[in-house]
């Protein structure tokens, strides 16, 4: 989240010395954070709509996940 707040052009850069993000670097490291992108998928790529199909969604590569989050939820007793 605190990446969507803070940008830098290069993922990379917030583990770089000048450009270090403490509130990042200080509780995963940088190598540890470029595997988890790299080996966690929600959604396989090859099955993603392209941006000018009329059923586009910019959160396709997350809805399984916010599916299966609000399937969970709907079966909460309310009180």
């Amino acid at each position: 989240l605190y990446m969507g707040v803070c940008t830098l052009p290069s993922q990379r850069d917030y583990w770089n010395g000048i450009t270090r993000v403490p509130q990042i670097a200080d509780h995963i490291a940088r190598d540890s954070f470029m595997a988890v992108g790299r080996f966690f998928h929600l959604m396989d790529n090859d099955h993603l709509l392209p941006q000018d199909d009329p059923a586009y969604n910019p959160l396709q590569k997350v809805m399984p996940a916010i599916s299966a989050f609000n399937e969970v939820v709907r079966k909460i007793p309310h009180e």
